[in-house]
């Protein structure tokens, strides 16, 4: 319960800019220090061919019960292999049982001075 490793595999069909055609492969391998659903470090690393790398360092914290939190530094090439963005992200939700969530993410990136700015997304997540 305290350590955990995960791995995901994505697939996905070429850039025809790019011509590469059929199924492209990529991988993400994800390290959680403390519970899944309390506290807890990830430590990631993400390479989609493609689209480039990406690594992070994410805290997630429970202040209050069934409202999860967290904080993420993303630093990334992507979506292009190209310059080096670095993210910084915060993401309140709130648990309705152990399987759904909803969830709002803010975020602010930044590859050099003329190409940043802020985002902001939703999210539905199931767990089993």
């Amino acid at each position: 319960e305290m350590f955990a490793v995960a791995l995901r595999i994505t697939a996905g069909l070429g850039l025809p800019q790019r011509r590469v055609d059929g199924l492209r492969g990529g991988a993400q391998l994800r390290f959680r220090i403390g519970p899944a659903l309390g506290t807890n470090l990830v430590l990631a690393g993400e390479t989609i061919p493609e689209l480039g790398l990406r690594g992070y360092i994410g805290l997630a914290w429970l202040p209050v019960a069934d409202w999860p939190m967290s904080a993420e530094v993303h630093v990334t090439d992507q979506p292009r292999n190209g310059d080096i963005a670095v993210r910084g992200v915060f993401e309140v939700g709130h648990r309705f049982g152990q399987t759904f969530a909803l969830s709002t993410r803010l975020s602010y990136q930044g590859r050099n001075i003329d190409h940043s700015g802020f985002g902001v997304g939703l999210a539905a997540t199931f767990d089993w």
